[in-house]
């Protein structure tokens, strides 16, 4: 398991290409009503979005709500963008957080699939588009 957020991302970005078969580029961005957003993941040709997030829960095992509220902004964001865009978010660390997130908010997470990913070689969907 990669203990690293930078080294994550790094990995994460040839996981990422290899399941979509694109390359992403770095410090892409992409308009939302007309402002410029950065995301980890952008691909304008194919209409390809994404970011990756590397969270566990707190120290004391409790739910990480700011985390969580983060995740719940990049969601916003990601269904602000055309239906067609694939969207994604890869979260990493904890599958466990993953999968606890997806459950609480499955509702509003839709035309966005979340993965769960160990950095390494791991690219798991927790839940699909």
């Amino acid at each position: 398991m990669v203990q690293d957020w930078r080294i994550f991302e790094d990995n994460i970005r040839k996981l990422i290409e290899n399941f979509f078969n694109t390359k992403f580029p770095k410090d892409n961005l992409v308009k939302i009503n007309g402002k410029a957003k950065k995301f980890d993941f952008v691909d304008l040709n194919k209409n390809i979005v994404g970011d990756c997030k590397f969270y566990s829960f707190t120290k004391t095992g409790k739910r990480p709500s700011a985390k969580f509220s983060i995740l719940n902004e990049y969601i916003w964001l990601l269904q602000k963008l055309p239906p067609h865009w694939d969207k994604f978010i890869v979260i990493g660390k904890d599958e466990s957080l993953a999968r606890q997130y997806v459950k609480e908010y499955l509702p509003r997470l839709e035309e966005v699939t979340i993965f769960f990913s160990d950095g390494d070689k791991k690219l798991i969907p927790i839940k699909e588009k």
